[in-house]
């Protein structure tokens, strides 16, 4: 059963709480004290992101590989929930079990089914857009990965294609990078609905764009290291991101009095 958690929101710490390093420098102790199952949900991530691969590659469309990509990073901090059941049994100074790591507890559970759907929804928005630059630049067609990135990389409609997919692409990450910031963490730990959540979470951000930029200068980083690494270093920053996301909750807001 979930833990009760105080019905009344957080408020904003200052300003000078956000330090993304300090969240990643906290995130390393968490991982190297609970390495074990942290592996474990890293590496249940990446095998995922194979089977998405190797679906793909069985329908014969290469060229949505990054797609697919940008559509996982989306869904990131939803499949995280496990990760904050590790920081959190972590502050408890205890291990955590596989069993409320891979079942995780929310204090507002359905709240968090909710927010999923709305990030659903942006995914399935972000693949219509994508395919459709598809077709209009590409025609829809292209026989193996090697011919993709040289229309992309060499071509002016294939530049055009990257550059106004980037665009898109990136304005749809950062909606969805202010609304899932902080929220899906508050939605595990305490008592809230998601709309509140998703506001505290968008005005968290917009309050301390520079730190917040930062922080996801870092995500991007991530994801790209995870994805020149065949998603391997996901097994390990997946999870980083995940502790170091708790932690920047921790500290952009304050506990709420009872």
């Amino acid at each position: 059963m979930a833990e009760s958690a105080p019905a009344m929101a957080p408020s904003l710490s200052p300003k000078e709480a956000a330090k993304p390093w300090q969240w990643l420098s906290e995130a390393f102790g968490v991982y190297s004290r609970q390495w074990r199952v942290s592996l474990a949900y890293g590496a249940v991530f990446v095998a995922i992101g194979y089977g998405i691969a190797l679906v793909l590659a069985g329908a014969g469309l290469i060229a949505a590989m990054p797609v697919a990509v940008g559509a996982f990073a989306l869904a990131g901090p939803l499949m995280a929930a496990g990760l904050y059941a590790i920081a959190r049994a972590d502050e408890q100074g205890r291990s955590a079990t596989f069993r409320e790591v891979f079942v995780p507890q929310a204090a507002s559970g359905s709240q968090i089914a909710y927010l999923g759907v709305l990030i659903l929804v942006a995914m399935f928005f972000w693949t219509i857009v994508a395919i459709g630059l598809f077709v209009i630049f590409l025609g829809g067609q292209v026989s193996s990965w090697g011919d993709y990135v040289s229309f992309a990389l060499s071509t002016p409609r294939g530049v055009s294609m990257l550059s106004l997919g980037t665009v898109l692409g990136g304005l749809i990450a950062a909606i969805i990078f202010a609304v899932t910031a902080f929220s899906i963490p508050m939605l595990m730990d305490r008592e809230k609905d998601f709309a509140t959540a998703i506001g505290l979470s968008v005005q968290a951000v917009l309050s301390r764009p520079k730190a917040m930029a930062l922080w996801a200068w870092i995500i991007v980083f991530s994801v790209a290291v995870g994805a020149a690494t065949m998603l391997l270093g996901f097994v390990f920053l997946f999870p980083l991101l995940g502790f170091a996301t708790w932690k920047g909750y921790r500290s952009v807001f304050k506990p709420s009095s009872s």
